[in-house]
């Protein structure tokens, strides 16, 4: 408060409590009786502060005396009033004051009597307008996260289904009673990832959040799609063609292996393009894309070999688009699949041509020396670094075999189809009753591949309840990490996998031909 006798603030020092109007009468008198005459003005200006306090409520709560702005008095009333003029306390300056006659009731900034009183109800109302906002706020952030694309893909646990009801034998093939175990082929689910899907699958330890472009690659989602699609359809022909083949019969022919895609970083794309067709390795024949891997599996990785090339690019034809897929995600066996045989690249864009014409000697051969490389997987086997197929290829089934996939992609079923086509043509308990899950590709020759996801198929087994998961050799220390209670056999051939079923207690090593027109090779 300010001292308009002397011109000088004062400022609290000591408690004078006054609950009603008489009182604060007595405590002006007696301060009256303590002060010198020039302070008795001061004691009177603070007696009309209490009367406008009890009288009023508040202090300050009507600037121009409204009553209808007015609070009505407190029952019971506190004036705390604490007057000092020593000398010792004075301020060095003056604050700007209003009139000569306008009391002094302190600054509402600093907590005076004035902005304690009359600043609750405005504090009150502006608290609840910022939570109004800032609820409105998240709401918002919620919903939006809820569509906003993010560049990542999440990889979930998909399914694991039956593959024998799958598999049909058309032509008066063998029929054979249901048997108690059952082979699954297992799936992934990959679809784009939202903000909060995105968020929700890093909390989650069955799904991995990864870039698009692990997904995609250099396509859309749409030919990604159908590139799987168009696998899954290779790696059923290649699961019929390498079971009969290995009941003892000779299923395949053509003209020689044609290159669909070739490795970048590997020494063969300074000496072949996709279109040329390998017709020999190392002085020898190959009719078929099998000819090709055998010949290139027994060497080392860095040997040499001499390869024989016709360039043929009427043996290739780009991929037909399909069906529109879905908007969302896709259940797959996985759009990531590392090439099987001796590719990297699976030749995404072509595949090999229909036959249209066997005779192929007007075209020009020429003479290539590449060095093999290693397969990542696998540093000990060779790669040559080119994803094949046969140009004019015949297979000559025995039964035609049909198996439903429904809108799965991916190659990765291929050794679940195939045991589940000798399941369907041989007599007796392949799996010995027990549930087994089956993942990893499959080539002409039997070799099991690596695949993608296979944590999360792993998930996908254990939810689903199997008592056995085989799945390719490199990749099951990864699977035995997410697989719980179920047990996990790693393979890398056919064989491997016959013989592991063997010990389940089925007959996967006494499989019996089925009696067809072609006879079996001995």
């Amino acid at each position: 408060m300010w001292d308009r006798v002397l011109d000088r603030p004062c400022r609290v020092r000591s408690r004078i409590v006054a609950p009603t109007i008489g009182g604060a009468r007595l405590l002006v008198a007696a301060a009256s009786t303590v002060v010198d005459g020039a302070h008795r003005r001061l004691a009177r200006q603070v007696l009309a502060v209490c009367h406008l306090y009890l009288l009023r409520g508040r202090l300050g709560g009507s600037a121009d005396g409204d009553p209808e702005t007015a609070r009505a008095p407190p029952t019971t009333s506190r004036l705390i009033i604490d007057v000092d003029t020593r000398n010792d306390t004075v301020l060095p300056d003056r604050p700007d004051a209003g009139g000569p006659d306008e009391p002094d009731v302190g600054d509402p900034a600093e907590g005076g009597v004035e902005g304690r009183a009359g600043g609750g109800r405005p504090r009150l109302h502006r608290l609840r307008w910022a939570l109004v906002v800032t609820a409105a706020v998240l709401f918002v952030a919620f919903v939006a996260s809820m569509f906003v694309p993010l560049p990542y893909y999440l990889i979930e646990p998909g399914s694991a289904r039956a593959t024998e009801s799958l598999v049909s034998v058309e032509g008066g093939g063998p029929e054979y009673p249901p048997e108690e175990g059952t082979i699954y082929f297992t799936t992934v689910s990959t679809r784009p990832a939202r903000a909060l899907t995105a968020f929700l699958g890093w909390l989650d330890p069955d799904t991995d959040v990864v870039d698009e472009e692990v997904i995609l690659g250099d396509h859309s989602a749409e030919e990604n799609r159908e590139v799987n699609l168009q696998m899954m359809d290779n790696s059923v022909d290649v699961a019929a063609e390498v079971a009969f083949e290995h009941l003892g019969f000779d299923v395949e022919s053509g003209t020689g292996a044609v290159i669909l895609g070739v490795a970048p970083d590997l020494p063969v794309s300074d000496v072949a393009r996709p279109g040329d067709v390998i017709v020999g390795v190392d002085g020898h024949r190959t009719d078929t894309s099998d000819d090709v891997v055998e010949r290139i599996q027994a060497h080392d990785p860095g040997d040499e070999v001499t390869l024989r090339i016709q360039h043929d690019p009427s043996s290739i034809e780009p991929v037909d688009e399909g069906d529109e897929g879905d908007e969302g995600g896709s259940d797959s066996g996985e759009g990531d699949d590392q090439g099987d045989g001796e590719s990297e690249d699976r030749g995404d864009d072509t595949r090999a041509a229909a036959p249209d014409s066997t005779d192929h000697s007007d075209l020009p051969v020429r003479t290539e020396t590449v060095e093999l490389g290693a397969r990542p997987d696998d540093p000990d086997r060779p790669l040559l670094g080119v994803n094949l197929g046969t140009r004019d290829q015949v297979l000559d089934l025995p039964y035609p075999v049909t198996i439903d996939t429904g809108q799965v992609g991916g190659p990765s079923a291929g050794l679940a189809f195939t045991l589940a086509v000798l399941d369907v043509l041989t007599p007796g308990e392949i799996t010995g009753g027990a549930q087994v899950a089956v993942t990893g590709t499959i080539d002409g020759l039997g070799n099991v591949g690596p695949i993608g996801g296979i944590g999360q198929k792993a998930a996908a087994v254990r939810e689903a309840g199997a008592d056995v998961f085989i799945v390719p050799a490199s990749e099951a220390d990864q699977a035995r990490a997410r697989a719980g209670d179920v047990q996990v056999i790693g393979v890398e051939t056919l064989d491997d996998a016959l013989r592991a079923l063997d010990e389940l207690g089925g007959n996967a090593l006494d499989l019996q031909a089925p009696e067809v027109d072609q006879p079996a090779d001995a």
